[in-house]
């Protein structure tokens, strides 16, 4: 079966992450904040040890990863290893930073699965894609769902000012990746022409 928009398998993928994540809601949305505040952190830390040691989890990379792949090369690298962070340490602002962009980020990649598109559903990269995606979305959207922090309007314009540090930050670590030669297809020399190439969340140039 294929991955394409409107079939069968495209709206399979996206149904069992939301059934997931509304498992893990009606499971804890009636314990404490304590045991709330577990169930979210389990999910992130569980997103960070699969994008930390994906070479050794799917075996398409046959245990050699490219480093650049468990970074925070792209936008949803960064925000699935700041995660944790955020949800241990954040103050109102990161948090609110985290249930917006992340949600949004994480259902936006699954909703628009344009690198698998009339690609097959069944293999290990597909797989990795919608549980990487799927567990952003529900640890970003869960600690707003279940009441752990309030999504407050006046944080909204702050929001994009975060958005553009992440995105500051991202380019700086796809930086020194090509720079040391640890990002594959691109030139130590032209560090500039390689960000612009590889585009992160279109900070570069227009898409």
């Amino acid at each position: 079966m294929l991955i394409d928009y409107g079939s069968f398998m495209y709206f399979a993928y996206l149904f069992v992450v939301i059934l997931v994540c509304l498992i893990l809601y009606f499971i804890a949305r009636d314990e404490s904040d304590c045991v709330k505040k577990v169930v979210v952190l389990f999910v992130a830390l569980l997103n960070v040890a699969q994008h930390l040691f994906k070479g050794k989890i799917y075996p398409q990379y046959n245990g050699n990863v490219p480093l650049h792949l468990s970074t925070a090369y792209n936008v949803c690298a960064f925000l699935i290893l700041v995660s944790p962070f955020i949800i241990l340490f954040g103050n109102s602002l990161l948090k609110n930073f985290l249930t917006y962009v992340g949600s949004f980020a994480g259902m936006i990649a699954m909703v628009v699965p344009y690198w698998f598109i009339g690609k097959t559903a069944f293999s290990w990269e597909a797989y990795r894609f919608y549980i990487c995606h799927g567990l952003l979305f529900i640890s970003s959207i869960l600690p707003g769902l279940l009441g752990l922090h309030e999504l407050k309007f006046r944080h909204c314009w702050k929001i994009g000012l975060l958005f553009f540090l992440s995105l500051a930050l991202i380019l700086l670590n796809d930086g020194i990746l090509i720079k040391t030669g640890n990002y594959p297809g691109t030139n130590p020399d032209d560090v500039f022409g390689g960000l612009t190439n590889l585009n992160p969340g279109w900070s570069m140039r227009p898409s």
